[in-house]
């Protein structure tokens, strides 16, 4: 069984995945990734979060429990 990341390491994974995140709906594509746990799911929640402000448009993130997808928002 693994550890939980440390506050740090969850602070530079949601940094380090921004750009990736953001790239990737600026193609137009959507981001999808593997995340079959509620750690996981949370902290792409706030690279979500964050991709929007860094983009400056809305993005929606949602999962189905097991992977986890993030483009922009219809709305």
């Amino acid at each position: 069984m693994t550890q939980p990341l440390s506050p740090v390491e969850e602070e530079r994974f949601v940094r380090e995945m921004v750009p990736i995140v953001v790239a990737k709906v600026q193609k137009g594509e959507t981001f999808r990734i593997s995340a079959y746990t509620e750690e996981l799911q949370r902290m792409f929640q706030e690279v979500t979060r964050r991709a929007s402000d860094t983009l400056g448009r809305p993005l929606m993130g949602y999962t189905n429990g097991r992977e986890f997808w993030i483009r922009f928002s219809d709305a």
